[in-house]
């Protein structure tokens, strides 16, 4: 990986990565956009992360202290982002992980 910047400077910090390594060790410098936020409970910035997400277009976003609840679903499909998270035992916490649809993925064991 080479280059970082930051590109956000509100509630999102948003890096772009740049990689100088392709398939083939040929340069290609493509950029990867990533977004990690602290967002307090998910639920009441629902509204805000969607908008983000229509408006940014992050490759992937990473959302901690979500405070969400086993009973709690959400996704973000209609965003065009595929989701994984963990939930909080207790008070605080919870991680949500979200990688858009256009990036090629595996399955993870």
């Amino acid at each position: 990986m080479g280059d970082q910047q930051a590109t956000e400077g509100s509630r999102y910090e948003t890096k772009e990565v740049i990689s100088t390594e392709e398939e083939g060790g040929r340069g290609g410098g493509k950029k990867l956009r990533m977004t990690y936020t602290n967002i307090d409970g998910l639920l009441s910035s629902m509204l805000e992360v969607r908008d983000y997400l229509k408006e940014k277009k992050p490759d992937v976003m990473c959302i901690v202290e979500t405070k969400l609840g086993a009973e709690i679903h959400v996704n973000f499909k209609e965003e065009g982002y595929n989701s994984w998270r963990r939930d909080r035992k207790g008070k605080g916490g919870g991680v949500l992980i979200m990688v858009h649809d256009n990036m090629v993925r595996a399955r993870w064991k």
